[in-house]
C-alpha cells in the first residue's frame, strides 16, 4: 500500500494527506492501523515447527 509506505518513511499526517486527497484525519488513522496491525497482507498459516 503506498501510503503505508509514505507512513513508514516517515511522512507526516499532512504530506500523506495532501497526496493522497483525503483528510489528516484519515491519514492519522491509517497510522494508528499500520502501527497496531503492521502492514497489510495474508497473515501466515505457519506453526513454529514449519517456520524453523
Amino acid at each position: 500500500m503506498a501510503a503505508a509506505d509514505l507512513i513508514e518513511t516517515g511522512a507526516s499526517d499532512r504530506e500523506v494527506a495532501r497526496q493522497f486527497r483525503v483528510t489528516r484525519m484519515s491519514a492519522n488513522r491509517s497510522r494508528r492501523a499500520l502501527v497496531s496491525r503492521g502492514h497489510g497482507g495474508a497473515r501466515c498459516k505457519l506453526d513454529a515447527g514449519q517456520l524453523r
